[in-house]
Parts: C-alpha cells; sequence; structure tokens
C-alpha cells in the first residue's frame, strides 16, 4: 500500500488558500485549523486569515489580523493598507486617513498608501491634496490610473486624472 505524504504548514496554506479563491471559507477556516499549532502563528497564515475576514466582512477580525502583520512584518505596507481601509468601515473616514498617514511614514513611495491618503482627502474635498497624493501614487504604479477613473471617492478629481501618468 502507499504512503500518504504528511503535508508541511506551506502546503495546507495552499489548500487553504485555494478554498478560500473559490469562496469556500469554512473549508479554509478547516485547513488552517489543521496547520500545527507552532505553524500557526506564521504571518503567511495572518495573511489569509485577513484576506478572509475582509471577505466576510468581519471588521474586528481583520483588523486584529492586520495590526499582528503591521507588527510582525513592518517592512510590508499592505497591512496598513488593509487596516486603514478596516478602520474607515469601523470608525469613518478621519479615522482611516490618520492610519494612512502613519502608513505614509513608513512607506512614502508605496502607490497604494498614496492613493488612500488621495481617496481621504478628495472624500474631505481637499482637491489640491487628493490631486498631489493621486499623481505621486500613479507616478509609482501607473495601473492605479484606471482604478482611480472608477474610484467614486477621487470623483473630485476625475477631469484631472486624464492628465496623470
Amino acid at each position: 500500500m502507499g504512503s500518504t505524504k504528511v503535508m508541511d504548514w506551506k502546503d495546507q496554506l495552499r489548500v487553504a488558500e485555494g478554498f478560500f479563491e473559490i469562496g469556500l471559507h469554512t473549508d479554509a477556516f478547516g485547513e488552517i485549523d489543521r496547520i500545527r499549532p507552532e505553524d500557526q502563528t506564521r504571518p503567511e497564515i495572518y495573511a489569509l486569515l485577513l484576506r478572509i475576514y475582509l471577505d466576510r466582512q468581519q471588521w474586528d477580525l481583520a483588523h486584529s489580523c492586520a495590526s499582528h502583520l503591521i507588527r510582525v512584518t513592518p517592512q510590508d505596507p499592505n497591512p496598513w493598507v488593509a487596516k486603514a481601509e478596516i478602520v474607515r468601515r469601523l470608525h469613518g473616514e478621519e479615522a482611516s486617513s490618520v492610519v494612512f498617514q502613519e502608513a505614509c511614514a513608513h512607506f512614502p513611495e508605496h502607490g497604494e498608501v498614496l492613493y488612500g491618503i488621495a481617496c481621504a482627502a478628495a472624500r474631505d474635498g481637499d482637491v489640491t491634496r487628493a490631486k498631489v497624493y493621486l499623481a505621486s501614487a500613479i507616478g509609482y504604479e501607473p495601473g492605479l490610473k484606471a482604478r482611480a477613473l472608477d474610484d467614486d471617492a477621487l470623483r473630485l478629481v476625475w477631469a484631472d486624472i486624464e492628465n496623470m501618468g
């Protein structure tokens, strides 16, 4: 009889990610639960949990995951972006803007962070600031231009976006 290979945490994570990608959150959680406890604290596991909680709109749990990832992966701007969006949903635009500003202090050249500040400025009616941050964001990540043209938060600067990037 053939032997069954015991999966390591990376293999189990890939299975859990697959379940997530096809919308089977319960199965993804089940696969994560089968990962050895000492491996469940890895940033990669928390990153998947964050994605699941965001997809399920479980903002408090997503906030906990994002905050944890900020602590354990300080070189990664993505948890900051996620946290700012979560904070916007939980506590409003002003609180989200504070998180984006803090993220910008750590990642001044990250397009998503600059984009978030542009959106917050536009929502506040500060068109000049929104344009400056959006232009910077597009300068770092040109693909953000198309997204900006479809983002209601940036409606105030849509006419100017065509000339950016």
